[in-house]
């Protein structure tokens, strides 16, 4: 993780300010890895219960090529806003299709991360 997005999720996790988080979870990225070369952008998108614990809609994360839908969930808890309130293995859609956590990540792929679901 470089210094600067190191700054940014620090500032992120001690601010409680709107005006100052969501602009930092608008421009996160997160890099792993010791090349950019061998890394997939996703966008991580959350929906009704989700975007509220987290406070945003979505975030783009870059990972290492191969990542899983498990790996970048285990991810996103740990950098975003109350992300340890995110659940461990939530149902999750990549590209609107359900996918599950040994789901391999593509570059440009949407993983949504769905909260239950009730209706009648």
């Amino acid at each position: 993780m470089s210094a600067r997005t190191y700054h940014r999720l620090r500032t992120f996790r001690q601010s409680s300010a709107k005006s100052i988080i969501l602009p930092v979870l608008r421009s996160l990225k997160v890099h792993m890895g010791p090349s950019s070369n061998a890394t997939i952008s996703i966008r991580c998108s959350f929906f009704a219960r989700y975007a509220e614990v987290v406070g945003c809609n979505h975030v783009t994360l870059d990972v290492p090529t191969g990542t899983t839908v498990g790996t970048a969930v285990a991810l996103l808890r740990g950098v975003v806003q109350n992300g340890d309130q995110l659940p461990d293995r939530p149902m999750v859609a990549v590209n609107q299709e359900h996918a599950l956590a040994d789901t391999k990540l593509r570059d440009g792929d949407e993983m949504a991360l769905l909260p239950p679901l009730a209706g009648g």
